[in-house]
């Protein structure tokens, strides 16, 4: 018993013995790319003046079968641009806009309407009738967790009648 408290005691000993601590690995931190500077331009170019490409230009469609009514005009000098076009509403009236376009400004428009709108008369009556095809409908009778009870009802599709 005594060897065997000796053995123990020494491999206690043995095992118990802490070496000396490690210092902690150096921090990895991956390289970064080199920055980039974008070369200085080694000229200018020149600014040049536009010459003015003075337009004009017009149209219109007037089509009775469709119903399409609309026209459009623009006039430009190179500085300033304004124009106008009219189009036909689907509730009657003419919807005009006269614009200006300069570099000051930007697009300033003026809207206009010109006549009454008119609405169509959108009465619709509907009525909904519901048809039992079957007798099949009766009480629920029995024990419901069983099934006891359980009949199919045969209820056909609703009939559906406008009458405008």
């Amino acid at each position: 018993m005594f060897k065997l408290l000796v053995a123990s005691v020494l491999l206690a000993s043995v095992y118990g013995d802490h070496s000396a601590p490690h210092p902690s690995p150096a921090p990895y931190h991956p390289p970064q790319p080199a920055p980039y500077h974008a070369p200085a331009p080694s000229y200018h170019s020149p600014k040049y003046e536009e010459p003015a490409q003075p337009y004009a230009f017009q149209y219109g469609v007037a089509d009775d079968y469709s119903g399409s009514n609309f026209s459009a005009e623009e006039n430009a000098d190179g500085k300033i641009t304004t124009g106008s076009y009219k189009v036909a509403l689907p509730d009657g009236r003419i919807q005009t806009v006269s614009y200006t376009v300069d570099a000051y400004n930007g697009f300033v428009a003026d809207v206009q309407y010109e006549g009454t709108p008119v609405y169509p008369n959108a009465n619709l009556n509907i009525s909904i009738e519901w048809e039992v095809e079957s007798s099949a409908c009766r009480s629920h009778q029995g024990n419901f967790f069983r099934g006891e009870g359980l009949e199919a009802h045969e209820i056909g599709l609703p009939s559906v009648s406008v009458a405008a």
